[in-house]
């Protein structure tokens, strides 16, 4: 991540996303939406914006952090290396792992929070990281 292109991520509760964008409108409007998809958004930060300083202020964020870029692979071990490559004026030192919600809560019993496949997942990078002895802690 560079400082021209500072991109912070959000997830909301499925069906929150309109909600989260005003609120961030009004209370950070340094920050443009960018991509979004139920339950996740992103966000451009202007060059005002000092990602090591910068704390969100919002009722409709679950989880929020900067985003170190792109990373893509089947596993665990091909994805590593390029979160090692993607470092920049903020270090990471928190992996989040989760999947997006697929309904709002109630809906046909779904409730929010941490799937089995995200279980797994976290706990694969968590071994992997390790195995690098990269200092990142993963879901905490």
């Amino acid at each position: 991540m560079n400082e021209s292109s500072c991109f912070l991520f959000v997830s909301c509760q499925f069906g929150a996303e309109n909600a989260c964008k005003q609120e961030l409108a009004r209370h950070h409007p340094a920050l443009r939406p960018a991509f979004s998809r139920p339950g996740f958004l992103t966000f451009k930060a202007d060059e005002s914006v000092s990602p090591t300083s910068f704390s969100l202020v919002s009722t409709f964020a679950r989880t929020w952090g900067w985003s170190i870029g792109k990373s893509q692979g089947d596993s665990a071990a091909e994805i590593i290396p390029s979160l090692a490559e993607q470092t920049g004026i903020v270090k990471p030192t928190v992996l989040h792992v989760w999947q997006r919600d697929w309904a709002l809560p109630g809906d046909r019993d779904f409730e929010p929070g941490i799937t089995p496949l995200a279980e797994e997942a976290g706990r694969m990078f968590a071994k992997e990281l390790s195995t690098r002895k990269m200092d990142i802690q993963v879901n905490r």
